[in-house]
């Protein structure tokens, strides 16, 4: 029996203080209270525990390490104590950053409860961070749960791009596959498949690959149309890129990215007064597109034209770019 301010408490009232002490914030009364429950009755399991989560919580995993494992060391703990023991024990590998270790004390966790789903769910996490990803998803289906089918999907995603490093380019389209067969909306799995259809020499599916990407996420069209140009390239049909291009433009009007990727086409073989055309089009709808405003001042500069329309140019990119006074004092290019 402890005392506080004279007043004797019990060890059920003392945890009760210990509790209030954590959701006060006040860790060190909490520590206090739980050190003198252990140094009155060592037999105690409770207040152990509760003593290295604490630890745990403060940043001291050292400390909740030792206390979890001398806990394990006892031969008296019931099978729920052990199995809380363990527990901390592997909560303080995660915290620690000492992965494998908490992949192992999480796995005997799970031999101990092979339904436990909390545990399920940080084996998981864990080997995907460990990059094991073949033991992640398999961890996952046991969940079954449909709602995972995203996040199996964005394991495979993973899982292929560990393989494309490793030069396992096989592997890596079937995983490629079965990523999109869980969730057909993910782009960057398209645009990953796409490359790898490209590689092989299989152009038209690398391309199919690669708008289904844009069709999911029109952002992805930055990253995209270079490699769709670099495609059509290959095979001599630069014609058909742009004729493909400028169906984005006609098909929506806003599609900014496909009207700059037009332009830059343009430009680049040549036909320069189709090019600023293009560009003028898109301020039409955007004033300040700063791309747009860049790369108009920027081919005006390198095309030799009036002096008088760079200065309009150079000065329309200063507004785009927006409340910058010291940029606005630099040196008209000459």
């Amino acid at each position: 029996m402890l005392f506080q301010k004279g007043k004797k408490l019990e060890p059920s009232e003392e945890m009760t203080t210990a509790l209030l002490s954590v959701l006060d914030g006040n860790y060190k009364e909490a520590e206090r209270v739980l050190e003198s429950l252990v140094r009155v009755d060592t037999s105690r399991v409770g207040p152990m525990l509760a003593l290295g989560r604490l630890y745990r919580l403060r940043g001291e995993v050292g400390r909740a390490i030792r206390v979890h494992k001398n806990l394990l060391l006892r031969t008296d703990l019931s099978k729920s104590e052990r199995f809380g023991a363990l527990k901390g024990l592997a909560g303080d590998f995660r915290a620690g950053g000492f992965l494998k270790r908490a992949i192992r004390a999480y796995e005997d966790l799970l031999e101990e409860n092979t339904k436990d789903f909390l545990v399920i769910n940080v084996l998981v996490e864990l080997y995907g961070q460990v990059q094991d990803y073949g033991r992640s998803i398999s961890m996952l289906k046991r969940l079954r749960d449909s709602g995972n089918k995203s996040k199996e999907a964005r394991l495979y995603l993973a899982y292929a791009e560990l393989q494309v490093k490793r030069g396992e380019e096989r592997k890596a389209y079937r995983s490629l596959r079965r990523c999109l067969r869980k969730d057909s909306n993910l782009a960057v799995a398209w645009e990953k498949l796409g490359d790898l259809e490209e590689k092989q020499g299989r152009h038209r599916r690398a391309q199919k690959a690669w708008l289904r990407g844009i069709d999911c996420n029109s952002s992805q069209s930055r990253s995209i149309y270079p490699k769709l140009k670099k495609s059509y390239l290959s095979q001599n049909a630069l014609e058909h890129y742009e004729v493909f291009l400028k169906e984005r433009v006609q098909a929506d009007s806003l599609d900014f990215d496909a009207r700059i990727a037009l332009c830059t086409s343009q430009e680049e073989r040549g036909d320069l007064e189709n090019a600023l055309k293009g560009l003028e089009t898109l301020l039409g709808y955007q004033k300040f597109h700063l791309e747009a405003l860049v790369l108009r001042t920027r081919w005006l500069i390198r095309s030799g034209a009036d002096e008088e329309l760079i200065r309009s140019a150079f000065e329309a990119t200063c507004d785009g770019i927006g409340d910058l006074g010291a940029f606005r004092e630099l040196s008209f290019p000459r």
